[in-house]
Protein backbone atom coordinates (compact mmCIF):
# COMPACT_ATOMS: atom_id res chain seq x y z
CA UNK A 1 0.00 0.00 0.00
CA UNK A 2 1.02 3.29 -0.40
CA UNK A 3 0.28 6.08 2.40
CA UNK A 4 -0.36 9.42 1.18
CA UNK A 5 0.92 13.03 2.78
CA UNK A 6 0.58 16.54 2.30
CA UNK A 7 2.71 19.64 3.77
CA UNK A 8 2.48 23.00 3.11
CA UNK A 9 5.97 23.79 3.82
CA UNK A 10 7.87 20.52 3.81
CA UNK A 11 8.82 20.21 7.04
CA UNK A 12 5.12 19.37 8.82
CA UNK A 13 3.57 16.85 7.49
CA UNK A 14 -0.32 15.58 7.51
CA UNK A 15 -1.09 11.84 6.79
CA UNK A 16 -4.17 11.41 4.53
CA UNK A 17 -4.77 7.98 4.23
CA UNK A 18 -3.78 5.19 2.11
CA UNK A 19 -4.45 6.11 -1.26
CA UNK A 20 -2.86 2.99 -3.40
CA UNK A 21 -4.61 -0.47 -2.47
CA UNK A 22 -3.35 -3.81 -3.75
CA UNK A 23 -7.07 -4.08 -5.75
CA UNK A 24 -6.30 -5.53 -8.88
CA UNK A 25 -5.28 -8.52 -10.61
CA UNK A 26 -1.78 -7.04 -11.28
CA UNK A 27 -1.03 -6.24 -7.91
CA UNK A 28 -3.32 -8.18 -5.41
CA UNK A 29 0.05 -9.15 -3.48
CA UNK A 30 1.38 -6.03 -2.85
CA UNK A 31 2.01 -2.24 -4.58
CA UNK A 32 5.48 -2.08 -4.17
CA UNK A 33 7.75 0.84 -4.68
CA UNK A 34 7.95 3.40 -7.72
CA UNK A 35 8.07 6.44 -8.75
CA UNK A 36 5.78 9.79 -9.49
CA UNK A 37 6.40 12.28 -12.55
CA UNK A 38 4.78 15.45 -12.80
CA UNK A 39 3.78 17.14 -16.06
CA UNK A 40 1.23 19.50 -17.05
CA UNK A 41 -0.20 19.39 -13.58
CA UNK A 42 -0.83 15.84 -13.70
CA UNK A 43 1.52 13.34 -11.54
CA UNK A 44 2.23 10.31 -13.02
CA UNK A 45 2.90 7.42 -10.34
CA UNK A 46 4.58 3.98 -11.67
CA UNK A 47 4.87 1.37 -8.86
CA UNK A 48 5.72 -2.33 -9.37
CA UNK A 49 2.92 -4.68 -8.77
CA UNK A 50 3.55 -7.59 -7.09
CA UNK A 51 1.57 -10.90 -7.50
CA UNK A 52 2.85 -14.48 -6.10
CA UNK A 53 1.00 -17.58 -7.62
CA UNK A 54 -0.12 -20.13 -5.32
CA UNK A 55 -0.88 -23.11 -7.67
CA UNK A 56 2.73 -24.48 -7.89
CA UNK A 57 6.22 -25.18 -6.54
CA UNK A 58 7.68 -21.60 -6.46
CA UNK A 59 10.47 -20.38 -5.63
CA UNK A 60 9.07 -17.33 -5.76
CA UNK A 61 12.39 -15.41 -7.50
CA UNK A 62 12.58 -17.53 -10.69
CA UNK A 63 9.47 -18.89 -11.17
CA UNK A 64 5.84 -18.30 -9.50
CA UNK A 65 6.23 -14.54 -9.04
CA UNK A 66 4.67 -11.38 -11.90
CA UNK A 67 6.66 -8.46 -11.61
CA UNK A 68 4.17 -5.76 -13.08
CA UNK A 69 4.88 -2.14 -13.77
CA UNK A 70 1.71 -0.50 -13.45
CA UNK A 71 0.61 3.38 -13.61
CA UNK A 72 -1.55 5.44 -11.92
CA UNK A 73 -2.83 9.26 -12.75
CA UNK A 74 -4.01 12.18 -10.25
CA UNK A 75 -4.87 15.27 -11.84
CA UNK A 76 -4.94 16.87 -8.18
CA UNK A 77 -2.34 15.39 -6.05
CA UNK A 78 -5.72 14.15 -3.98
CA UNK A 79 -7.12 11.20 -6.24
CA UNK A 80 -5.88 9.15 -8.42
CA UNK A 81 -7.72 7.23 -11.69
CA UNK A 82 -7.69 3.83 -12.99
CA UNK A 83 -4.58 1.66 -12.85
CA UNK A 84 -2.78 0.86 -16.14
CA UNK A 85 -0.46 -1.89 -16.32
CA UNK A 86 2.59 -1.13 -18.36
CA UNK A 87 4.84 -3.99 -18.80
CA UNK A 88 4.74 -7.67 -17.59
CA UNK A 89 7.42 -10.08 -16.98
CA UNK A 90 7.20 -11.29 -20.77
CA UNK A 91 8.30 -7.75 -21.78
CA UNK A 92 10.92 -7.85 -19.83
CA UNK A 93 14.54 -10.11 -21.05
CA UNK A 94 13.94 -13.72 -20.76
CA UNK A 95 17.24 -14.27 -18.71
CA UNK A 96 15.76 -12.53 -15.92
CA UNK A 97 14.46 -13.49 -12.45
CA UNK A 98 10.56 -12.83 -11.58
CA UNK A 99 11.60 -9.70 -9.63
CA UNK A 100 12.00 -6.25 -12.31
CA UNK A 101 11.59 -3.69 -9.52
CA UNK A 102 11.24 -0.08 -8.77
CA UNK A 103 10.52 1.97 -12.17
CA UNK A 104 12.01 5.98 -12.29
CA UNK A 105 10.95 7.64 -14.81
CA UNK A 106 12.29 11.16 -16.30
CA UNK A 107 12.19 12.90 -19.69
CA UNK A 108 14.78 14.32 -21.70
CA UNK A 109 13.23 16.14 -25.31
CA UNK A 110 10.08 14.86 -26.75
CA UNK A 111 11.15 11.48 -25.01
CA UNK A 112 10.33 9.59 -21.63
CA UNK A 113 12.75 7.09 -20.43
CA UNK A 114 12.01 4.96 -18.02
CA UNK A 115 14.69 2.91 -15.67
CA UNK A 116 14.19 -0.30 -13.56
CA UNK A 117 16.86 -2.84 -11.64
CA UNK A 118 17.34 -5.83 -13.61
CA UNK A 119 16.54 -8.72 -10.82
CA UNK A 120 15.93 -8.32 -6.79
CA UNK A 121 18.56 -6.47 -5.70
CA UNK A 122 20.19 -6.66 -8.89
CA UNK A 123 23.25 -4.71 -10.36
CA UNK A 124 22.13 -4.41 -14.02
CA UNK A 125 20.33 -0.91 -14.15
CA UNK A 126 17.32 -1.31 -17.25
CA UNK A 127 16.17 1.63 -19.63
CA UNK A 128 13.04 1.67 -21.97
CA UNK A 129 11.72 4.51 -23.62
CA UNK A 130 8.54 5.87 -25.08
CA UNK A 131 7.10 8.69 -26.69
CA UNK A 132 4.27 8.72 -24.12
CA UNK A 133 4.40 9.02 -20.13
CA UNK A 134 1.89 6.51 -20.09
CA UNK A 135 3.64 4.46 -22.57
CA UNK A 136 4.47 2.28 -24.24
CA UNK A 137 7.93 2.07 -22.92
CA UNK A 138 10.28 -0.14 -25.57
CA UNK A 139 13.71 -0.91 -26.61
CA UNK A 140 15.06 -2.02 -23.59
CA UNK A 141 19.18 -1.43 -22.94
CA UNK A 142 20.89 -2.18 -20.15
CA UNK A 143 21.89 1.07 -19.09
CA UNK A 144 24.36 0.37 -16.51
CA UNK A 145 26.15 -2.25 -14.32
CA UNK A 146 26.63 -0.94 -11.03
CA UNK A 147 30.29 -1.96 -9.83
CA UNK A 148 30.63 -5.27 -7.26
CA UNK A 149 33.09 -3.27 -4.78
CA UNK A 150 32.56 -0.04 -3.81
CA UNK A 151 35.34 2.45 -2.68
CA UNK A 152 35.13 2.75 1.18
CA UNK A 153 36.60 1.95 4.24
CA UNK A 154 35.35 -1.91 5.62
CA UNK A 155 33.89 -4.24 3.95
CA UNK A 156 33.80 -3.00 0.33
CA UNK A 157 31.67 -5.24 -1.54
CA UNK A 158 27.91 -4.32 -2.55
CA UNK A 159 25.48 -6.83 -0.64
CA UNK A 160 21.74 -5.98 -1.78
CA UNK A 161 21.21 -2.75 -4.27
CA UNK A 162 18.32 -0.83 -3.24
CA UNK A 163 16.42 1.69 -4.72
CA UNK A 164 18.38 2.63 -7.96
CA UNK A 165 17.11 6.57 -8.02
CA UNK A 166 17.50 9.09 -11.38
CA UNK A 167 18.44 12.40 -10.73
CA UNK A 168 18.02 14.69 -13.85
CA UNK A 169 18.32 18.23 -11.71
CA UNK A 170 21.92 17.00 -11.22
CA UNK A 171 22.76 15.94 -14.65
CA UNK A 172 25.19 17.91 -16.78
CA UNK A 173 24.05 18.25 -20.62
CA UNK A 174 25.02 14.40 -22.34
CA UNK A 175 25.07 12.91 -18.95
CA UNK A 176 22.82 11.07 -16.54
CA UNK A 177 23.05 10.25 -12.53
CA UNK A 178 21.49 8.30 -10.35
CA UNK A 179 22.59 6.90 -7.00
CA UNK A 180 21.98 3.92 -5.07
CA UNK A 181 22.47 2.56 -2.24
CA UNK A 182 23.05 -1.39 -0.11
CA UNK A 183 23.42 -2.64 3.17
CA UNK A 184 25.99 -5.07 5.29
CA UNK A 185 26.69 -8.58 5.34
CA UNK A 186 25.06 -8.95 8.67
CA UNK A 187 22.67 -6.24 9.53
CA UNK A 188 23.39 -6.64 13.19
CA UNK A 189 26.96 -5.41 12.47
CA UNK A 190 25.72 -2.37 10.68
CA UNK A 191 26.64 1.02 12.08
CA UNK A 192 28.97 -1.42 14.54
CA UNK A 193 31.97 -2.19 12.48
CA UNK A 194 34.11 0.30 10.58
CA UNK A 195 32.85 1.31 7.29
CA UNK A 196 29.15 -0.36 7.99
CA UNK A 197 27.47 2.86 8.09
CA UNK A 198 28.62 3.73 4.96
CA UNK A 199 26.54 0.96 3.20
CA UNK A 200 23.64 2.66 3.37
CA UNK A 201 24.36 6.25 2.31
CA UNK A 202 23.95 7.04 -1.34
CA UNK A 203 26.56 6.10 -3.84
CA UNK A 204 26.01 8.55 -6.72
CA UNK A 205 27.02 7.40 -10.77
CA UNK A 206 27.71 9.21 -13.99
CA UNK A 207 26.89 8.02 -17.11
CA UNK A 208 28.01 9.72 -20.39
CA UNK A 209 26.15 9.92 -23.78
CA UNK A 210 23.70 7.58 -22.55
CA UNK A 211 21.62 8.44 -25.51
CA UNK A 212 23.87 6.64 -27.53
CA UNK A 213 22.52 3.73 -26.62
CA UNK A 214 19.66 4.50 -29.09
CA UNK A 215 22.34 5.52 -32.05
CA UNK A 216 20.95 2.48 -34.02
CA UNK A 217 17.40 1.86 -33.12
CA UNK A 218 14.52 3.38 -35.37
CA UNK A 219 12.92 6.55 -34.16
CA UNK A 220 9.65 5.95 -31.60
CA UNK A 221 6.47 5.97 -34.09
Amino acid sequence: MWGHYTSEDMIDWEYQGVKLYPDQPFDCHGVYSGSAFIEDDKMYVYYTGNVKLEDGDFDYINTGRESNTVLVVSEDGKTFGPKKELMRNVDYPSDLTCHVRDPKIWKEGDTYYMIGQSIWFGRDVLMFRSKHPYGPFVDQKTLFTLPEFLDKIGEQRYQHVYMVNIHPALSRTGELVFSTNTDCASFWDNFNTPGSADFYRPYFYRVFNWESLYDNDAPLD
